[in-house]
């Protein structure tokens, strides 16, 4: 008998101000599957996505950066090696992935990732992406593969569609090809993909904060 596992699937990375994170209410899940969260404009902030300058730093053993987006300031931390957050320097544009938490009623985040941006125009952008809130598309490594069904029998199935991921590196450097300094048009990538699911994978890495919307229809790798 095959053993069944449950897999968990990862948390949207919501693009949210400082701001955001320290207003809303915080929410203790309940349960090992049930993660705390941040509650704003009815969404749960499981993991957010912040952009923000480092105003300070603490050299400890996996170290700390204070952050500011002009909405407000808060901690980054981590509990384990981090070279990202290790490297950052204060005065540094740092993009953020990670969970916030919450003890002894200050709040903070738990990093993921921590990428230095050296396009200081993607502060800009990202005031424009927060004025609303985001529409939840789920990150890219959150699409798992179905457990195989029993066959029917006596009955022909039809083929299935190719359902490989595409490795975001590719996409990545497809873009870079096709930018010619003020971006490459999403529409172009798109088609150059030829799937069918072409236009789903872009957005969900620009989502996940690996690519940016420069303006409308022009997409740049984030580096």
């Amino acid at each position: 008998m095959m053993e069944t596992k449950t897999i968990q699937k990862r948390q949207v990375a919501w693009k949210v101000l400082i701001k955001d994170l320290l207003e809303g209410e915080y929410v203790k899940g309940e349960g090992e599957w049930q993660p705390n969260y941040i509650l704003h404009n009815e969404k749960k902030v499981a993991r957010a996505n912040i952009l923000g300058v480092v105003i300070g730093k603490e050299d400890s053993q996996f170290g700390s950066l204070r952050i500011d987006d002009g909405s407000g300031q808060i901690v980054v931390r981590s509990f384990e090696q981090n070279p990202g957050l290790m490297s950052s320097q204060p005065g540094s544009l740092v993009l953020i992935i990670g969970r916030p938490r919450e003890y002894m009623q200050e709040r903070y985040v738990v990093a993921e990732i921590v990428r230095e941006i050296t396009d200081k125009t993607w502060f800009e952008i990202r005031k424009k992406e927060t004025n609303g809130f985001a529409s939840p598309i789920p990150p890219l490594e959150s699409t798992l593969p179905k457990l195989p069904k029993e066959p029917t029998p006596a009955k022909t199935l039809p083929p299935k569609k190719e359902t490989n991921e595409v490795d975001p590196e590719v996409v990545c450097a497809l873009i870079k090809e096709k930018d010619d300094g003020a971006g490459a048009d999403m529409q172009e990538i798109i088609d150059h993909l030829q799937r069918d699911d072409g236009e789903e994978i872009v957005k969900r890495m620009l989502a996940q904060g690996e690519l940016f919307e420069v303006q409308p229809g022009k997409i740049k790798v984030l580096e």
